[in-house]
């Protein structure tokens, strides 16, 4: 058998599947838009160019995107001499969520539901942090809403620095982040506390897919985090 390279290219879709309404993600396409993006702000901007990645498009990005949405989007190279084959899919597992793309990829689609936290603030109920706490011993969190992971540490970060109470949040996906600064709250503290989050949630039957751990430094807003 012939070796294979696979590169995944993470976050970066060329359309969206049918059953993206359910996670208010209908019309999604980041590649498109993103040349989209490029093309309607190249007369605003002194260079004046466009998304450049002639490898991919070379590669047949940009004729695997039309054939999964219907058009050729504004901003990439339409007129290449192609190198390779290109095709695009979409996947038959039920669930938004990185994982579930990779494992599928992988041969082992996920066709049951995910469990996810819906509500945009106070996203974990009340009973579920009790059991956190009752595991952990920390009784008091910050955040607990839907948020990107930089967004959420420049409002709590001073805060959690203050406190020592970690930053909790989630997103669309099933996930429970935690995030935590490395030298006040300490990164082996932040790694255990999301095991024991994993442990609870198991115990208690949330389908989540992920806990993850956002270990952060800095000082005064001036935070650095990454994944």
């Amino acid at each position: 058998m012939k070796r294979v390279f696979l590169l995944v290219l993470d976050s970066l879709g060329i359309g969206s599947t049918q059953d993206s309404y359910k996670f208010d993600d209908k019309g999604s396409n980041t590649l498109g838009h993103i040349a989209e993006y490029c093309y309607n702000k190249q007369f605003q901007r002194s260079d004046k160019k466009l998304l450049h990645i002639p490898f991919l498009t070379s590669l047949g990005i940009g004729k695997a995107l039309e054939k999964s949405c219907g058009f050729f989007p504004l901003g990439l190279q339409k007129n290449i001499n192609l190198i390779g084959s290109y095709a695009y899919c979409s996947e038959i597992s039920t669930g938004k969520d990185t994982c579930s793309g990779h494992w599928e990829i992988a041969g082992s689609p996920v066709l049951k539901d995910w469990h996810y936290f819906k509500n945009i603030k106070n996203s974990f109920s009340e009973r579920l942090l009790k059991k956190i706490s009752n595991k952990t011993g920390i009784n008091n969190f910050l955040g607990n809403m839907h948020s990107s992971g930089t967004e959420i540490i420049d409002l709590y970060g001073i805060e959690h620095i203050k406190t020592n109470f970690p930053i909790i949040y989630t997103s669309i996906d099933s996930v429970f982040q935690v995030a935590c600064h490395e030298d006040y709250f300490g990164l082996n503290n932040l790694y255990n506390l999301c095991k024991n989050i994993r442990i609870v949630l198991d115990e208690n039957n949330y389908n989540v897919c992920r806990v993850i751990a956002r270990p952060f430094i800095g000082e005064k807003k001036k935070f650095c985090s990454y994944s």
